[in-house]
């Protein structure tokens, strides 16, 4: 991976990577050059873009219905498929962006959603779960 990339935080994109002369890895553009289609690109960090665009894509949890929940199960092989008090939860084996996926949550005869990042425990899912309702 390289250190530093070419990023617009109002597109929510890396748009290429940055060598060491401030050139474009791919397209071998400067800033001023991005800058002519994307008005607040920047040079910045590598992780610090991607942690920028892994915290965008964070949802809220969201009260969702049966049907969708168990259209999510079956529509791809369910990743990380764990008991919690009362129900399960899921998360989806299609990643959203990076390190960020949907998880789907049954507690109880109630559903829910939301998107996080992939690594998380059975206990930050009930705290995320129980801190939105």
């Amino acid at each position: 991976m390289y250190e530093h990339c070419f990023f617009s935080r109002s597109k929510k994109m890396i748009i290429d990577g940055c060598d060491a002369n401030n050139l474009g890895l791919y397209s071998h553009k400067s800033l001023d050059d991005f800058q002519e289609t994307y008005f607040d690109a920047e040079i910045i960090d590598t992780e610090l873009a991607i942690q920028i665009l892994e915290d965008s894509n964070r949802t809220p949890v969201t009260e969702t219905i049966k049907e969708k929940y168990e259209y999510a199960l079956e529509v791809l092989p369910p990743e990380n498929w764990k008991n919690i008090p009362d129900g399960d939860y899921f998360q989806m084996s299609e990643y959203w962006s990076g390190n960020i996926t949907t998880y789907y949550v049954r507690q109880g005869d109630r559903y829910f959603t939301f998107m996080d990042n992939a690594w998380m425990t059975p206990k930050q899912v009930m705290e995320k779960l129980n801190e939105n309702r």
